[in-house]
């Protein structure tokens, strides 16, 4: 079995009335390549502010190893 280090599970982010992460679920696995694409306003950059602590999440939960 792969080595987890990051697992995300049920991720929700929202701004006032703004939906901008709704329940996002993935694993990262030791020695992948992970890439994050998307259309403009699609919650790229909000996601990995999640990730790094700089917003902190409405629902779900965060494993990073």
């Amino acid at each position: 079995m792969a080595e987890r280090i990051i697992d995300i599970k049920h991720l929700s982010k929202s701004f006032g009335s703004n939906v901008v992460l709704r329940d996002i679920d993935f694993t990262v696995n030791k020695g992948d390549v992970t890439s994050i694409i998307g259309a403009s306003g699609s919650g790229k950059s909000t996601l990995l502010n999640v990730l790094s602590g700089l917003e902190k999440v409405d629902e779900g939960h965060i494993l990073i190893q």
